[in-house]
């Protein structure tokens, strides 16, 4: 049986934090050219390539995770530290106010109608209240 070799704590550290970043910001711009959509949206494709009859924006949680590779990236570069806010700014596009399966506000499954068809139930967006 053939084993793998897996990255332990101890052998990532032995790359050294510049090596470690050069390959985070690496993975993250490789992220983005394939499945950023360019419109302006800040959102993200589902799948890459791009099938006839798919939607344009990918479901929340995949979104989601590139929020969170944002937020672990401004954790080692304060370069990107204005992309944590642009990735929130972008997920305000699944805020539904109500209508949803619950009735309640909350997040939904995909954009809502003034970016795309709408998570569950597609009723008309509002925007989210300011705190």
């Amino acid at each position: 049986m053939t084993t793998l070799p897996t990255t332990s704590a101890a052998a990532a550290e032995r790359l050294g934090p510049a090596r470690a970043l050069t390959r985070a910001v690496a993975a993250y711009s490789a992220l983005w050219r394939p499945f950023g959509t360019n419109d302006g949206s800040g959102l993200v494709r589902e799948q890459v390539p791009v099938a006839a009859d798919d939607k344009p924006y990918s479901y929340e949680w995949p979104y989601s995770q590139v929020h969170i590779a944002a937020l672990d990236l401004t954790a080692v570069d304060a370069a990107y530290e204005s992309e944590p806010a642009e990735r929130t700014k972008a997920q305000e596009h699944f805020w539904h106010v109500g209508k949803g399966t619950t009735g309640c506000p909350g997040y939904a499954s995909y954009p809502v109608v003034a970016c795309g068809e709408g998570g569950e139930g597609g009723a008309a967006p509002r925007r989210r209240p300011a705190p």
